[in-house]
């Protein structure tokens, strides 16, 4: 900024007094009564009323920057030679800055949000960091309440063992299952064979052997009964001729009669064992191998169905070692998260949450939700300054400009920075009647251990400059009739000039053309009715 003494036109001036005179009287008493004793010439000098001014321009607040703006306005009334009533200032060349003075607010460039990441809302808060304490990397930031999930892990731990066993428990059955498998398989294999054997043996051993043996003792009782009737016939024509008895003729013919009962039971036995007998020997054979080979079937299927359940008891227990070992697991890594830490360090500021309708900072006993954010530690070694600039100025930014800033916490801290985003979408103020602003962050050079996120910084944008320039305060340049003017004072009157004027900031206007060093030039229109300046000391 120029060193030229800021001034305003009479307008200006006298808005300027009136806000001093609402937001802070005992300020503005102060400086009026100074610039009137500066007036009077007495003790009270220009130089007094501007480190005024600049003591009020270090406090925070529009209403004393607007009190020092009308200390130095004061210091420029009326010198010597002016016209009565006529407030003028001096048209200067030097050194000209443009630039751009806003306020805004100091923030962390990085940040890292923490939150519960324990599921559902089973974390309840059992101690917090102090907010704005100063935390180091792995300082404990937010302890939530362990006892759940220690518990959990005790009983995931009793479930993991009871599965593992249950598991041992299944191997074993299984390894004994397959042994009564096998011994009951082979004995049932044992009965087919038998069966099998005892089939052949009806049909082509014992069985045929029978009637062989039945067949044989027909023929053997045929013989028999043919040779008691041959002898029985031999002892007839004997007992005619008295060689034998009558008692023995009638032996002979029992003995006949005996070999002929005994060829008759032998047929009958044979018969019987053909026509009834043979076949049921052969069914009852049939019948116990169909029936040891079902048997075997069977078995060999319920071996198996006992295996699957031997081995889907196997699967099961190895599904609840899975399930156990899971459970155990989450439950571990939950309670590992009851601790967080910090990750870089910082200073602790909780976030606003909701606790239904209500809306507050975490505190100790809080239940909260997972992914709920509780608190940031914005990392202070590198700071931004988040400011906003009128949409009629922030043409004029741009990206990597420098930057002076000042912190109100700190009113003799100089810093600088540079300006790293420009924001694309206006934000409308509706405090300001529609006023549209965009954001911009400016990047603090270095690192201040003093800064702190949310102080109230200035902010001043270096737009353009020239090494040398002519400027007069803005409040010396009228618009008369389409013409740009400055009303110059000579030889104690007031005359009309035209002139062309180059950039401007906040107090002073470049006037390419028109005017010369050292011109005074009016700060009012001469035709416009007085200012007074007694109002000053009234609330």
């Amino acid at each position: 900024m120029s060193t030229f003494p800021g001034v305003l036109g009479g307008d200006r001036f006298a808005r300027a007094l009136a806000q001093a005179r609402r937001r802070s009287v005992e300020a503005g008493r102060r400086i009026a009564t100074g610039a009137r004793r500066w007036l009077r010439g007495d003790a009270w000098t220009a130089e007094n009323l501007r480190r005024v001014a600049a003591s009020a321009r270090r406090r925070p607040g529009p209403a004393l920057a607007a009190a020092a703006v009308a200390a130095v306005a004061a210091a420029a009334l009326m010198r010597g030679g002016d016209p009565p009533g006529v407030l003028t200032a001096e048209a200067r060349e030097g050194a000209f800055h443009v630039s751009i003075v806003e306020a805004g607010t100091l923030q962390a460039l990085r940040s890292v949000t923490y939150a519960s990441s324990i599921q559902s809302n089973q974390a309840k808060i059992v101690a917090l960091a102090p907010e704005g304490k100063l935390v180091q990397k792995g300082d404990l930031l937010i302890l939530f309440d362990a006892a759940p999930f220690e518990e959990e892990i005790r009983r995931s731990q009793a479930q993991l063992a009871q599965a593992q066993a249950d598991l041992a428990k299944a191997r074993e059955d299984l390894k004994l299952q397959v042994i009564q498998n096998q011994e009951d398989l082979a004995a049932a294999r044992q009965k087919v064979e038998r069966s099998d054997l005892e089939l052949k043996d009806v049909q082509e051993g014992k069985g045929r052997l029978h009637e062989e043996e039945a067949a044989a003792a027909v023929a053997n009782a045929e013989r028999d009964l043919q040779k008691a009737i041959g002898a029985l016939e031999d002892l007839k024509p004997l007992l005619s001729e008295g060689f034998i008895t009558k008692q023995e003729l009638e032996r002979a013919e029992q003995v006949v009669a005996r070999a002929r009962d005994d060829l008759t039971l032998a047929q009958r036995r044979r018969d019987s064992l053909v026509k009834f007998g043979r076949p049921l020997e052969l069914s009852q054979a049939r019948s116990e191998a169909v029936l040891t080979k079902e048997s075997l079937r069977q078995l060999e299927s319920a071996a198996a169905y006992r295996l699957e359940q031997k081995q889907a008891a196997i699967a099961a227990a190895e599904s609840r070692i899975q399930e156990a070992a899971s459970k155990l697991a989450l439950a571990q890594q939950q309670l590992a998260r009851t601790e967080v830490r910090a990750d870089v360090p910082g200073i602790v500021v909780y976030r606003d949450i909701f606790f239904g309708s209500e809306q507050r900072k975490p505190q100790v006993g809080d239940q909260v939700w997972a992914n709920q954010p509780l608190l940031i530690l914005p990392d202070i070694s590198r700071m931004v300054v988040e400011t906003r600039v009128r949409e009629t100025d922030i043409h004029k930014v741009e990206r990597n400009q420098g930057v002076k800033v000042r912190v109100q916490a700190y009113p003799d801290l100089k810093l600088t920075g540079r300006v790293t985003l420009v924001g694309t979408l206006a934000q409308e103020e509706k405090e300001r009647r529609g006023a549209k602003f965009f954001g911009v962050t400016i990047q603090l050079d270095g690192s201040q251990p003093r800064l702190r996120p949310g102080m109230t910084a200035q902010v001043e944008i270096a737009v353009e400059e020239r090494p040398r320039a002519l400027f007069v305060p803005l409040q010396a340049v009228f618009e008369s009739e389409g013409r740009t003017v400055c009303y110059v004072v000579r030889r104690g009157r007031v005359q009309v000039q035209d002139v062309v004027t180059g950039p401007s900031n906040q107090d002073f206007v470049v006037i390419d053309k028109g005017l010369r060093e050292g011109d005074r030039v009016a700060l009012r229109d001469p035709g416009a009715p007085p200012t007074d300046f007694g109002s000053l000391t009234s609330p």
